[in-house]
């Protein structure tokens, strides 16, 4: 690597990364840190695709974890194969979640893993969802109305689907209503349901917008984005945006993890100094026991306590695999 991050420091934090998400499984199958099934299916698929991506696509068809994980999610989905945030949820579904599964099924699709065939159903369904001004709505009871279709939903409808190679109805509505709903400091806004940070609408939008940035044509939303993220970064490389005082909070290794998601999908270069700080700094929080704490979902509700440890560990497993990719030519 051409980079101030080094490869054995990259793998090894993966490494151990990786083995702490594999212990947090649960006898269900479920990868999660939740103790009452909060989240369970959106952090189980989260922590599946950090498995696969760095896997050998050998040791996948007898992966343990992965097929218990995989028969989880299979067991949460509907008739029409969608899946809600969490199992108990079991007559319902959300978008974001199901999206994300769209693009693991179809990773572990092209990897061969010896539990799916198709994704049809599963796209189809997204497909049919779109509303006609170009927006998703999240699905999700759970979420408040007034935030049901905030642009991040829309963003990861299409990654999915462009990942299946399957074009939405209302295409030019969609990009229309994201490009537009770039606000004026280059974000998309934050809502507590949305973990409360403006980085994690800003990551897939600005990955969707970058896969498209044929002739250009997205780089001064991109670049927008990509000065915001940068004018929060902090003397020692953190990348801390959105409420962070008060007693539910994600921790800043959340929010950095999904600034750096944000800064890579905007096309920084790699060695860009402020990228090294970031990652030299997220590197450090690591704790013995593998992970990347995330702290506390945001909920208004102080006596409700959502541990985000599996989500930060699996974000960070995501990011710097991309993060490794990109730095041997990949494009991803």
């Amino acid at each position: 690597m051409t980079t101030g991050i080094s490869t054995t420091q990259l793998k090894d934090a993966c490494e151990q990364g990786l083995a702490y998400l594999r212990q947090q499984q649960k006898a269900n199958g479920a990868i999660t840190a939740a103790n009452y099934g909060t989240f369970d299916v959106w952090e189980t698929i989260e922590a599946a695709m950090a498995i696969t991506l760095w896997a050998e696509q050998e040791s996948l068809q007898n992966d343990a974890v992965l097929s218990a994980a995989m028969a989880f999610l299979a067991s949460s989905e509907t008739d029409d194969g969608m899946v809600p945030d969490s199992a108990k949820r079991t007559d319902l579904y959300c978008i974001e979640t199901s999206s994300e599964y769209l693009q693991l099924l179809k990773t572990l699709l092209e990897r061969q893993f010896p539990q799916r065939t198709d994704v049809i159903n599963q796209a189809q369904y997204i497909c049919e969802k779109q509303l006609n001004d170009g927006r998703w709505r999240i699905e999700n009871p759970a979420v408040s109305e007034d935030v049901q279709h905030l642009p991040s939903v829309t963003a990861f409808a299409m990654l999915a689907l462009l990942r299946v190679d399957t074009e939405p109805k209302y295409f030019l509505q969609a990009l229309t209503f994201l490009t537009e709903g770039q606000l004026a400091n280059g974000t998309w806004g934050q809502h507590w349901q949305y973990y409360e940070t403006p980085f994690y609408l800003m990551a897939p939008i600005c990955e969707l917008l970058q896969r498209l940035n044929d002739n250009g044509r997205f780089d001064s939303y991109l670049a927008k984005a990509q000065r915001f993220v940068l004018s929060e970064q902090q003397s020692d490389g953190r990348l801390v945006s959105g409420q962070t005082d008060g007693e539910n909070q994600i921790s800043e290794s959340l929010h950095t993890v999904l600034g750096l998601k944000t800064l890579l999908a905007t096309g920084i270069q790699l060695d860009d100094p402020n990228v090294q700080k970031a990652l030299k700094w997220l590197l450090s929080q690591q704790s013995e026991n593998g992970c990347w704490h995330g702290g506390v979902f945001p909920h208004p509700n102080v006596k409700i306590k959502k541990n985000e440890d599996v989500f930060c560990s699996a974000q960070v497993l995501m990011m710097l695999n991309r993060y490794w990719q990109l730095s041997q030519g990949y494009k991803v």
